[in-house]
């Protein structure tokens, strides 16, 4: 639609930026948390390195949301992987973009029930913890992500 409207020229300039913008902006920095600049830290590796280790990372994140799609049959499960893939493939991901979780953890919350609600209460509780921990370690957030991730399977119905 925005073709029919707009015309090809601000697409073209949007390529334009994202070009100018990929190729200088740095990727190795301790508040990006993407694994590529993880590992790059990790290994003492350039910005051109992260780069060329983004790509496996891509295509791993590519292959972890296929999977999600096909293998993972409850929904809240499914969409989380597929919403953290989706923060994989950003060769600059922010502490703060996991907040796209926000609304897996709040479905999470409203299905669990019994037994279920107090676990997943829990893991919901120690996400929260860990994000505020990411304000003094920006990696830690991973650690957040996992939680939400393991409350949605927590949150499951065992009758299912």
């Amino acid at each position: 639609m925005s073709l029919l409207v707009g015309g090809a020229g601000p697409w073209a300039d949007y390529v334009t930026f994202l070009h100018g913008g990929s190729s200088q902006a740095d990727i190795v920095t301790r508040l990006n948390i993407g694994p590529a600049s993880q590992i790059a830290q990790s290994f003492g590796l350039s910005d051109a390195a992260a780069r060329t280790i983004q790509v496996p990372v891509t295509l791993a994140a590519i292959a972890a949301t296929i999977a999600a799609g096909r293998l993972v049959e409850d929904p809240v499960s499914s969409i989380g992987i597929a919403t953290t893939a989706s923060l994989v493939v950003l060769p600059v991901t922010w502490f703060h973009y996991p907040v796209a979780l926000i609304p897996v953890a709040i479905a999470a919350a409203a299905r669990a029930e019994g037994a279920a609600r107090r676990t997943t209460t829990a893991a919901l509780a120690a996400a929260g913890i860990a994000s505020g921990l990411a304000i003094v370690t920006p990696v830690a957030v991973w650690v957040a992500v996992a939680f939400v991730l393991a409350a949605t399977e927590l949150s499951r119905s065992r009758s299912e």
